[in-house]
């Protein structure tokens, strides 16, 4: 065995991450396992983690393996990575937004992006802290990063940062190396600004783009699903994951901004191919001088950006205003101004509530937050109150969605919304470029924005602090420039932000004074293809493909052959198969997932007398009722196999060399039936199970060892009914035919302590489990042959 050190997880991008797992110079377990020591390094210090995946390990290993079987499920996979705690997910974390009052809260589904992150295969490895209720409480008094759930977060390039914005965990953790990238949301600023002073790449695509369904939203009209991420490819790298239509979140179809004109990009685009360092050349670009924040640094700053993107082939225009946006324009009406945004957040609050299926402290809607947050210690109301909800629960008690007022507000808004598009084409200019602090009106549009690196401030900068004392700006925080689209113009947006980021390098020269020292390390051909042969290519028999099974059920005969019958009808056609070893990840298999597990449980005499045996079958009920929780386990066969044993011996068999399930679901009942005729009928309402118990009698085992079947990758049109037949009893059994989509598994080295609990049939699940013996393809002659003893018991409950 050994192991290498590589370079730093804060510097590795995930193009980097995907070669070396596909290059095998590392595993997934291994970049779980360097991420969490990192979160465990220094998460004490920026609080920039709520929660870590129960399962996460468990979920590198199966991607690890799919991996090596030749199996990718999408553009991530193996990668792991964060999401804000805003995401509903099913996982066993809990989703918060950041309030003590959802500790415990179970969601009933998972969030949109979430399955459509795992479905590219990412492994999301924890949720990550975010400004409480993404900074909506009481933006005038509530302090950026703080949660009652993971406490106050902190920035990394100074002492006591603010880490800005709400998915401030997410930019934290992404600029520290504490996973790949991270899922953050923006209403106005929430993704840009803490991207800024991370100093990572924020990208907010546009409004429609991504699906909101399952996630909190405080407005359906202007916030997003976007990425936070170290380099604009790793961003446009994830959107690519995320991206799509959602007939649960009909904004993702149609948006009445678009006046009907469908210019969203087409399904399955790939927002990292445009990605080019000549993707600004002959690009006008457009900047809005009047919307500009005042700062000597940040403005001196800027103006080189802007020679930069003049040397990379843009042409700038510069002083463009907009025909009715100014930073003051809200305060000409500011009440009509914010009424829409104040009633939808209320109606989006009790959206949100209504999602979970255990709701510990019954926080149904906005009221009902406010009572709780009024009450409980740890929310800070005397410190931090709530103002905007009380505007907000009073506007939406006052006003319907279908008021004069609301729908005057509402379009207010969505006219200030236009100003981007129509300054854009009143110019000519394809992107509006500004510091990322700019309210340039992007979120009143829903339209695209990218934040990306611009520089820092200089180390003699004078420092200026939040009003809770948190530092905002001063040496060492990074700055960022705003690249601003049009609707749905996001794949050329992320060009143009690409060719700058690739032009400047500002991140390279970010130094952190949060120190993280744990680094990947790699034992991964040890995982890959050691001399235990972890992935091997075995022969094994499936049941040939005919049309006359559709008609003639396949049978096997054991003992005295009828006069006339042949002993068997069975066909079998052999198929090379990858069979993965489980030794390195033997904890992850379980009779959940896949239908099958290893579980050690020592023996003591060798099962040699029918007495022995005996005392061995309730041994083994016990054992299997504990594992499985259940109420009553009957062993009703069991049988010792032996490799070359006699196939007409009933009692020692041979090793089976046929892959097959050993219960059809009317087999099960009929034995259930038959195991507890007590019972009648009614024991077939309850949960009924046939699992088959296999071990060695003598081990290790160095050939001919079971191969096991993922039950998950095996369709109802696999299976074939079969019979097999005994002198005194007749078993419905399946036989199984080919398909590329079967995994397979097995362990090297089983010992006679190491027992295989099979499930045949599980009335609850539907689990089902493929198996056979295999000989190992290299194996020598082994000294003793393989032996073992399987038991095939009815459990109940």
């Amino acid at each position: 065995m050994w192991r290498k050190i590589m370079p730093s997880l804060s510097n590795f991008s995930i193009r980097d991450l995907l070669a070396g797992l596909q290059e095998q110079s590392f595993t997934s377990v291994d970049l779980v396992q360097a991420y969490l020591i990192r979160i465990e390094q220094v998460n004490g210090t920026v609080k920039a983690i709520n929660a870590i995946t129960p399962d996460v390990l468990q979920t590198a290993r199966e991607l690890d393996l799919e991996r090596a079987s030749g199996t990718l499920r999408g553009g991530l996979h193996g990668i792991p990575v964060l999401v804000k705690d805003v995401f509903l997910t099913t996982d066993g974390t809990d989703t918060t937004a950041g309030c003590s009052g959802l500790a415990g809260a179970i969601p009933m589904f998972e969030a949109t992006a979430i399955e459509k992150l795992r479905s590219a295969g990412a492994i999301i490895i924890g949720k990550a802290n975010c400004s409480e209720w993404v900074n909506f409480r009481a933006p005038e008094k509530s302090i950026s990063g703080w949660s009652a759930v993971g406490g106050q977060g902190l920035g990394i390039y100074a002492k006591n940062q603010s880490p800005s914005g709400s998915s401030s965990g997410s930019a934290v953790a992404t600029s520290l190396g504490l996973a790949a990238a991270a899922l953050g949301t923006e209403t106005s600023g929430s993704i840009c600004s803490p991207a800024r002073v991370s100093g990572v790449v924020g990208l907010k695509p546009t409004v429609g783009l991504t699906s909101r369904h399952g996630v909190y939203c405080v407005t359906e009209w202007e916030d997003s699903v976007g990425v936070l991420g170290r380099t604009v490819l790793d961003a446009a790298t994830v959107l690519t994951a995320i991206a799509g239509i959602d007939e649960l979140d009909t904004f993702t179809s149609a948006d009445p901004r678009d006046e009907g004109q469908n210019n969203r990009p087409a399904e399955g685009t790939d927002f990292t191919e445009s990605c080019g360092t000549e993707s600004l050349r002959g690009v006008r670009i457009g900047v809005p001088r009047h919307c500009i924040k005042q700062d000597d640094v940040v403005t001196a700053q800027f103006n080189e950006a802007l020679r930069n993107l003049e040397t990379l082939g843009a042409t700038v225009i510069d002083n463009l205003e907009f025909s009715m946006w100014s930073p003051k324009y809200s305060d000409i009406d500011r009440a009509g101004w914010r009424l829409a945004f104040r009633k939808e957040l209320r109606e989006n609050m009790s959206k949100f509530l209504e999602s979970f299926s255990t709701n510990p402290f019954e926080l149904h809607n906005l009221a009902d937050l406010m009572e709780y947050t009024k009450k409980t210690p740890e929310e800070m109301f005397e410190r931090y109150g709530m103002k905007q909800w009380v505007q907000a629960e009073d506007v939406g008690k006052t006003f319907s969605l279908e008021s004069e007022e609301y729908i005057k507000s509402r379009q207010q808004r969505l006219t200030i919304g236009c100003q981007i598009k129509e300054l854009l084409v009143t110019h000519n200019c394809a992107f509006l470029v500004a510091p990322s602090w700019t309210d340039t009106t992007a979120n009143y549009g829903g339209c695209p924005t990218v934040s990306v690196p611009m520089g820092c401030y200089p180390s003699n900068s004078p420092s200026k602090y939040t009003h809770d004392g948190l530092l905002d700006t001063g040496p060492d925080v990074p700055t960022s420039i705003l690249f601003i689209g049009k609707r749905w113009d996001d794949k050329r947006l992320i060009a143009a932000a690409y060719a700058y980021e690739q032009g400047t390098h500002h991140r390279d020269a970010f130094k952190p004074v949060v120190e993280v020292t744990a680094e990947l390390e790699t034992s991964a051909p040890d995982l890959v293809h050691d001399s235990e042969h972890n992935v091997v290519k075995a022969l094994v028999n499936y049941l040939r493909p005919h049309e006359r099974w559709l008609t003639i059920k396949p049978y096997q005969i054991v003992g005295t052959l009828p006069e006339g019958l042949s002993r068997q009808n069975v066909d079998a056609k052999a198929y090379a198969v990858q069979v993965t070893n489980s030794r390195a990840s033997i904890d992850w298999f379980s009779l959940d997932k896949q239908g099958f597990q290893w579980i050690t449980h020592q023996r003591g005499e060798i099962l040699s007398t029918e007495e022995s045996i005996d005392e061995y079958v309730k041994e083994m009920e016990n054992f299997v009722k504990s594992v499985l929780n259940a109420k009553v386990a009957k062993t009703y066969q069991y049988q010792h196999r032996k490799v070359g044993g006699d196939p007409n011996n009933k009692q020692i068999r041979p090793a089976s060399n046929m892959i097959h399930i050993d219960m059809t679901p009317k087999s099960s009942r009929d034995r259930a039936l038959q195991q507890f005729p007590e019972l009648g009928d009614k024991i077939l309402k309850g949960r009924i199970r046939i699992m088959s118990v296999w071990r060695p009698l003598f081990g290790p085992i160095d050939d001919y060892p079971l191969a096991v079947c993922d039950s998950e990758t095996v369709a109802k049109e696999d299976l074939v009914e079969s019979d097999h037949i005994f002198p005194d009893f007749q078993s419905e059994t399946y036989c199984v035919l080919h398909n590329n989509r079967h995994r397979w598994y097995y362990l090297s080295g089983q010992t006679s302590d190491e027992v295989l609990l099979i499930t045949n049939y599980d009335s609850e699940t539907n689990k089902r489990v493929p198996h056979t013996g295999f000989k190992m393809p290299s194996s020598e002659q082994t000294t003793r042959v393989r032996e073992s003893l399987e038991l095939r018991m009815v459990v109940l409950g």
